[in-house]
Formats: structure tokens, C-alpha cells, sequence
């Protein structure tokens, strides 16, 4: 296994703080979830190519979420950031010029204020616990300290 898979697909313990601050990041990424999926209980699932991406939004956030549980903090983070930012974008988009696929919304309603709060909660505090762990993410990790070797002294 390359030192990149290793680095992606393994598991990493991380310390608490930073693993503290993307248990949050994991919390606002499932607002955003839950969000996504009851809108898209709520109506949107009637609506092309919209109605499927709220679904697979919150169906990829859940998996995102389960790779931290999981001891997948890379996987996590980059799972995390392109959740949120495709939504951040998804949600600018939606309101602004042509929309996205033809579909328009116009303002901030309370869903979309939550979503949007949570997506820009999620990018920061992903961003942050990454770099509050990011000796721990290296793809070359420092070397752990030496080890003492016991010595028997005899007298």
C-alpha cells in the first residue's frame, strides 16, 4: 500500500482537541444533512436533477460522518470540504443569475439560513481541525520519540 493510500485510508488517531473540533465540524456537517434530506422529503424530490443531489448530499454526509467514527479524519475532511463548499455554492447559485440547473429560489429562509449557517460552521471547523492536527495528518508523520531500553543494573 503507497504511503498515500496508507495516509487516506487508515486509521489515525488524533489528539483530542483537534479531534474535539472535527467532532464539531461532523455535528454542522449533519445539520446540513438532515436539512437536505427533509427538504427533500418535503417536495424537492419532485424536482429534476435537485430532488437527487439533496439526497445524495445527505446520504454522502452521513457516510462523511462515519469516517471520522471510523478513525478516517482525511477522509472525513475532504468528504467534509467538498460537501459544504458544493453546497456554500449550490445555495449562492440557487439564488443568484440562471440558478442551478434551471431551478431558482429566491432569498433566506429559515432552511436555507440553517443550511447556510451550518455549510460555512462545517468548512471552518474542518478547516481548523485539520490544521490543529495536521502533524498527525502528515504523509510523514515525525517519528515517534526513542524508547529508553530497560537496563538491569546490578550491584
Amino acid at each position: 500500500m503507497s504511503r498515500f493510500t496508507a495516509l487516506l485510508l487508515g486509521p489515525r488517531d488524533v489528539r483530542p482537541l483537534p479531534l474535539a473540533v472535527l467532532g464539531l465540524a461532523a455535528i454542522a456537517v449533519g445539520v446540513g444533512a438532515w436539512e437536505h434530506a427533509h427538504l427533500y422529503h418535503d417536495g424537492y424530490s419532485s424536482i429534476r436533477w435537485i430532488g437527487p443531489l439533496f439526497l445524495v448530499n445527505a446520504i454522502t454526509s452521513l457516510i462523511v460522518i462515519l469516517a471520522l467514527i471510523a478513525r478516517r479524519p482525511v477522509v472525513f475532511a475532504l468528504g467534509s470540504l467538498a460537501i459544504s463548499v458544493g453546497s456554500i455554492v449550490a445555495i449562492v447559485l440557487t439564488r443568484n443569475g440562471d440558478g442551478l440547473f434551471g431551478f431558482r429560489e429566491s432569498g433566506y429562509d429559515a432552511a436555507a439560513g440553517l443550511t447556510l449557517g451550518a455549510e460555512i460552521a462545517a468548512v471552518l471547523l474542518t478547516v481548523a481541525g485539520v490544521l490543529l492536527a495536521r502533524d498527525q495528518l502528515a504523509l510523514d508523520p515525525p517519528p515517534p520519540p526513542p524508547v529508553e531500553p530497560d537496563v538491569e543494573v546490578l550491584v
